[in-house]
């Protein structure tokens, strides 16, 4: 939608946290706020879909290989219950209620997943990984694939395992 209305809305509100614009996120769909926590730059980003009227919010950090944590993946299903698929908003006026209740996330959820990424212990590759790898791929691949149902045969149960029904 409009840079001027995020700034002023969900800007205005994080930045008490210490968050400023990241100028260099020059994209129009894909807004970035950032802030410096003990060396580690941690990232609150808001990407508009290219085609619908939708929103989303990921929390990262600058450390090595950091995870990305979408906002549907923190907030609690009974609060934001029909924001599923996005943000979806037809006009200024939703946009900037959406803007609201993403700050609102921040404060909520946000903040404490942010320190949880800045706190992950960064494992850097070794020889020795490498090897346990090399030699015992297969049976880490079948430890995996059993763990997340990658080759279950689809049924009502695994589909509804698969997405946490």
């Amino acid at each position: 939608m409009d840079k001027k209305i995020v700034l002023e809305v969900l800007g205005s509100v994080i930045e008490e946290f210490g968050f400023s614009y990241d100028a260099g996120s020059s994209d129009k769909i894909i807004w970035c706020f950032q802030r410096e926590k003990e060396s580690i730059k941690q990232m609150v980003i808001v990407p508009e879909h290219r085609y619908q009227k939708t929103l989303m919010l990921r929390f990262t950090t600058s450390k090595l290989r950091a995870r990305v944590v979408d906002d549907i993946d923190i907030v609690p299903e009974h609060k934001y219950s029909n924001k599923l698929f996005g943000w979806s908003y037809d006009g200024e006026k939703e946009f900037r209620d959406n803007l609201l209740q993403l700050a609102d996330v921040v404060k909520c959820y946000g903040l404490k997943v942010l320190d949880e990424l800045s706190a992950e212990e960064e494992t850097e590759p070794t020889a020795e990984m490498g090897e346990k790898l090399l030699t015992s791929y297969e049976a880490l691949s079948e430890k995996f694939a059993k763990e997340n149902m990658l080759f279950t045969k689809p049924s009502k149960e695994n589909i509804l395992t698969w997405f946490d029904v």
